[in-house]
């Protein structure tokens, strides 16, 4: 239609390339803030810019949302990770 990459791409690739290789493997009750901070801190390490981490940070949040609408967790773990510094917002 308009071409051109669009949001839902940009999360596609999040969810492809950052979000399932390193904690794709895990049950949801193994998933806690620390580790999820532990993939924000890779991702800085491997120089992905700030605005890339807050588009991963945006992946995590839906996929708890999900997961706390369908009473599998209490409570949005990416509520309570620190926030993303650097680059534009």
């Amino acid at each position: 239609m308009f071409g051109g990459v669009t949001t839902c791409d940009t999360y596609s690739v999040d969810l492809r390339n950052a979000v399932i290789p390193e904690i794709g493997n895990l049950w949801l009750g193994e998933c806690a803030v620390g580790r999820l901070e532990d993939l924000m801190d890779t991702l800085q390490a491997e120089d992905m810019p700030a605005d890339a981490r807050r588009s991963v940070r945006t992946v995590l949040f839906g996929i708890f949302g999900l997961a706390v609408r369908r009473d599998l967790m209490s409570a949005n773990l990416v509520r309570q990770m620190s926030l993303i510094k650097g680059g534009a917002r």
